[in-house]
């Protein structure tokens, strides 16, 4: 098994529960209020771990309470923390998160110390990432943090998976060249390309960023499955049907199955239906870390089929 390591932010999570995702100027009533351990690159580096993979974090945490408490964490679930540096007079990220009565949610994200993490902090690591196969980053921390560790990357060898959320309009063809697999779901999908992407166009779309040198586009799709494209193929995979109650870190439940399927020597397609079946679970929980399924929980069993190219 190979060694991954993931880049990116820790924030502590509330999750409100709430009738229907308020309009503006609406107040609702909550039907109840609980606080978990979350952040896109926390969330997927539990992901990769509880499924048996081998994972280091590089992150940033404040000097508080949270921050001590999210270390903590993350040793409780065997994940590596040489990474985290914690941040003088800077508070640990948090989000606040409302979830809906059919799962579906929305999300206030406040960086904190995940916005302090420098490029001297990756050079520092910079052991971590040559020790690493697989790089697992996101939008969560500065983008210029983001480029340094691609390119850093890029000159050990180091493969590349970028979920690209919360998704930036401009992000550098040079930048996307350096990246073996973009994984954005649909939203994040329009924003980057600029232009509302349906179904009829999505695999246009996802070609023209493999046109700027990206290896491989991965579409998460929710309930609709995903949509992998690379230079040679656009091949669609159905998800599981199932009652969501909380669709709160379901990206990032996949993203951290596909790193670690691809860590364990599996092919792309066995990589997507495996990471397919773990976000199933995901959605049927609430809570972010909470919901992340173990291994022994996965059956590796998905229809796929084929779009025309």
């Amino acid at each position: 098994m190979e060694k991954i390591v993931v880049v990116g932010s820790l924030n502590i999570d509330t999750n409100i529960f709430v009738p229907h995702i308020p309009k503006i100027g609406e107040t609702i009533i909550a039907k109840e209020m609980k606080n978990y351990f979350g952040g896109k690159g926390a969330n997927q580096a539990m992901s990769i771990a509880r499924l048996g993979g081998k994972v280091e974090m590089i992150a940033a945490v404040g000097d508080d309470a949270e921050g001590k408490k999210y270390i903590e964490n993350l040793r409780a679930e065997n994940i590596g923390t040489q990474g985290i540096v914690e941040k003088k007079n800077m508070p640990t990220g948090m989000a606040i998160i409302s979830v809906d009565e059919k799962g579906q949610n929305n999300i206030i994200v406040y960086p904190g110390a995940n916005y302090a993490i420098s490029k001297e902090d990756i050079n520092q690591h910079l052991d971590i990432i040559k020790e690493a196969k697989y790089c697992v980053l996101q939008l969560e921390i500065p983008l210029e943090v983001v480029e340094h560790t691609i390119n850093t990357c890029y000159e050990n060898d180091t493969i590349v998976i970028l979920n690209p959320a919360p998704a930036v309009a401009d992000i550098p063809a040079e930048l996307l060249s350096k990246v073996d697999f973009f994984l954005p779901n649909e939203t994040e999908l329009d924003i980057i390309s600029k232009e509302k992407v349906r179904a009829d166009n999505m695999v246009e779309v996802c070609r023209n960023i493999i046109n700027k040198g990206c290896k491989n586009v991965i579409v998460t799709l929710g309930d609709k499955g995903s949509l992998w494209v690379d230079e040679e193929r656009a091949q669609y995979f159905s998800a599981y049907k199932v009652k969501a109650v909380d669709t709160t870190a379901a990206g990032d439940s996949f993203i951290g199955a596909f790193a670690f399927s691809l860590s364990k020597g599996k092919s792309i397609e066995e990589a997507i239906r495996f990471a397919t079946r773990a976000a199933s679970i995901t959605v049927t929980r609430k809570g972010a870390q909470s919901s992340l399924p173990y291994l022994e929980e996965l059956a590796d069993i998905i229809q796929v089929k084929k779009c025309s190219q």
